[in-house]
């Protein structure tokens, strides 16, 4: 149990008094298995990704504050698909829908057949007309922008909340990326039932995960959420980790090579 104080970071207090929730980490992909350098300097990924980016960056709107996922961290997703080999994603918080895109391509490039696909979550109808992607700039709904690169048939969109989608489905994957809500207590959760959907080998991906609650960039910005949801779960499940990305070889969170993407892993008995 946390202690309340009121020196406490706000996301950390948003922890207070709740009850903790089964860890189950056994479906994990072990953090030996894992190098998110090696995932990011795949060569085989980066002579594929010209293509998808271009693309992509023709339906986005990729300016400082639009919402979307940066063009880097785009290309992590990429290269993390491709070098893992998922093949069933799921992705909590749809928004302008930039992410699915080169989640999408990612899966057409290793051949999008089969139980291939994204099940994409998000809270709001992300494809509605008056949806987050009008008010950013964008031409067309996440479902449209997919459609305009052939991939329309490997996703599907649930409007509703992510607890709600991961505690009545049967669905398994390989990949969960979590991007909803940053609160602490709601990533907290959606951990939780994200181990209870994975596929056995599966891996967690985080967005906005600030190593240290320290920011990463030059603005100062930072989202304690995640760290302080992640510092519980690993207290009160150790053969659970954290291995963020860190630094990418090309540019990413505001012009700087620094992303707040990590993934979950498990530790293997010594």
């Amino acid at each position: 149990m946390l202690l309340a104080s009121p020196g406490l970071p706000p996301a950390l207090l948003q922890l207070q008094g709740r009850p903790g929730l089964p860890l189950a980490p056994d479906a994990l992909r072990p953090a030996a298995a894992i190098d998110p350098a090696a995932i990011v300097a795949d060569p085989a990924s980066a002579a594929a990704w010209p293509e998808p980016a271009a693309a992509i960056a023709a339906l986005v709107n990729d300016t400082h504050g639009a919402g979307g996922i940066n063009p880097g961290d785009r290309r992590a997703l990429f290269h993390l698909v491709r070098t893992l080999g998922a093949r069933r994603i799921l992705e909590i918080g749809t928004h302008i829908g930039s992410s699915i895109l080169a989640l999408a391509t990612a899966l057409q490039s290793l051949g999008g057949t089969g139980d291939a696909g994204i099940v994409s979550v998000d809270i709001a109808d992300v494809n509605a007309p008056d949806a987050a992607w009008r008010a950013a700039g964008m031409a067309a709904c996440p479902r449209d922008n997919l459609a305009r690169l052939g991939l329309a048939h490997l996703a599907e969109f649930h409007a509703m909340p992510a607890d709600r989608y991961m505690d009545g489905t049967a669905d398994r994957f390989d990949l969960v990326f979590l991007d909803g809500s940053h609160k602490a207590w709601a990533v907290y959760e959606d951990v939780a039932l994200a181990l209870r959907v994975l596929r056995p080998g599966g891996t967690i991906l985080l967005h906005d995960y600030f190593a240290d609650a320290r920011p990463i960039t030059p603005d100062g910005r930072m989202i304690g959420g995640p760290f302080w949801a992640l510092q519980r779960i690993m207290a009160e499940c150790p053969a659970i980790t954290v291995l963020p990305f860190g630094r990418l070889p090309w540019p990413a969170r505001q012009g700087t090579p620094f992303t707040s993407l990590a993934l979950v892993a498990r530790h293997q008995p010594a």
